[in-house]
């Protein structure tokens, strides 16, 4: 857990030291996430059976304005991701579990338009970058249940997801002079999967509804 606070603290201490120099607004955000991912291979689509898994995500965010209607948008934000599979064998009800923790890093481009009876609506387009932290695989059977550590790296024989993360964000949402509301959807676009013999790809899937509170 220590490496987790050092890489937030660097990359927060590097945000505000930017903002100093471009006079970059600043807002803290936090929310539900709600991740599945995309999981097939040469012979079937796997995550058919898939149902999102409830998370969080929080982090700090700055935006620098371009224009008064266009803005670029980044920081660093702690997220969730993985999935939840339900089956019934035999009677037995049977859960799986996958539960991942990622540091991202927004790329985001944002318009805004003004609203007659004040505030202003807006629309995300853009990116992100992400790096896996840590990681849950736990599996329940009825009243049975257990846990492992995910194996992050590349060795197919040893690994379960490689760390490197990234994919399009899209979003929208309504903000005033204090608060932001919003809702966005991240589509991974890296195959994530160490093991990647016939086809086999992972990709994550995320949608975010976040509450901001400008600082």
């Amino acid at each position: 857990m220590k490496r987790i606070y050092t890489i937030v603290l660097i990359l927060v201490l590097g945000t505000a030291l930017t903002g100093k120099v471009v006079a970059q607004k600043y807002t803290i955000q936090g929310g539900l996430s709600l991740s599945t991912m995309l999981s097939k291979d040469d012979d079937d689509t796997y995550s058919n059976d898939y149902s999102m898994r409830p998370g969080f995500h929080f982090g700090i965010l700055t935006e620098k304005p371009i224009n008064p209607s266009l803005s670029f948008q980044t920081g660093a934000v702690i997220t969730t991701k993985g999935f939840k599979l339900e089956d019934e064998i035999v009677g037995t009800n049977v859960e799986f579990n996958i539960n991942l923790l990622y540091l991202d890093i927004p790329l985001l481009l944002k318009a805004g338009s003004p609203l007659q009876n004040g505030g202003t609506v807006f629309a995300l387009f853009g990116g992100y970058v992400g790096y896996g932290l840590n990681g849950k695989a736990k599996i329940t059977v009825g009243s049975d249940s257990e846990e492992e550590d995910i194996n992050w790296g590349s060795d197919e024989n040893d690994d379960d997801f490689m760390r490197l993360d990234f994919g399009l964000s899209l979003g929208a949402g309504i903000e005033t002079s204090k608060v932001i509301i919003s809702a966005s959807y991240d589509l991974g676009l890296a195959n994530i999967s160490a093991y990647q013999d016939n086809g086999a790809t992972v990709k994550n899937r995320v949608l975010k509804l976040s509450v901001g509170f400008k600082l």
